[in-house]
């Protein structure tokens, strides 16, 4: 092939013809490179596995493909595969509902589906009932009617059953009928 060319050129000293063919020779190893780089990078993101992508994306970076739409892709996939980590990261660890709430908006951000979303927006869902039934019992125990009509108010808005919410519904009305008493 070519190299062989030039080795046996270089080996006749005919070193000052041997300039541009060197400099093809390195246009092309550049080229196989860049492309070499775009076929990991199409393959990253067909696999979505993390480390993949970030070891092709990288490769591509110092083979000059900045500006590819095939660099472009791959970080879009990157971010998608972080998002859904972080996700199920957040649901598997049971964080917070406001931690969750942030991963959640940041997966919506970065384009994951709604149906990819289900089991963390289930957990959240979960936690604020849970948080609601809470927040009943100590209104319960207070029978303050500002606690009472707040606890109950917030266990609709998050969709508890009208059963776990009518004992304070009840208490909500002798505390009403008691203070209306004692006026």
């Amino acid at each position: 092939g070519l190299e062989a060319a030039i080795a046996q050129s270089e080996a006749a000293g005919l070193q000052t013809e041997l300039a541009a063919p060197r400099e093809l020779l390195e246009a092309l190893r550049r080229e196989a490179k860049r492309a070499a780089a775009c076929a990991r990078l199409e393959a990253a993101v067909q696999g979505r596995a993390i480390d993949q992508l970030v070891a092709a994306i990288e490769e591509g970076e110092v083979c000059g493909l900045h500006e590819d739409q095939v660099m472009h892709t791959a970080k879009q996939a990157l971010k998608l595969e972080e998002q859904r980590a972080a996700l199920q990261s957040a649901v598997s660890q049971k964080d917070s509902e406001e931690e969750l709430q942030k991963v959640v908006e940041e997966a919506r951000a970065a384009g994951l589906q709604e149906a990819e979303l289900s089991d963390a927006l289930r957990f959240i869902d979960d936690l604020q009932k849970e948080a609601a039934r809470g927040r009943l019992r100590a209104a319960l125990r207070s029978l303050s009617v500002l606690e009472l009509e707040e606890a109950i108010e917030g266990a609709r808005r998050v969709g508890l059953e009208e059963a776990e919410v009518s004992s304070a519904s009840r208490e909500l009305e002798l505390a009403k009928a008691r203070a209306a008493i004692e006026r």
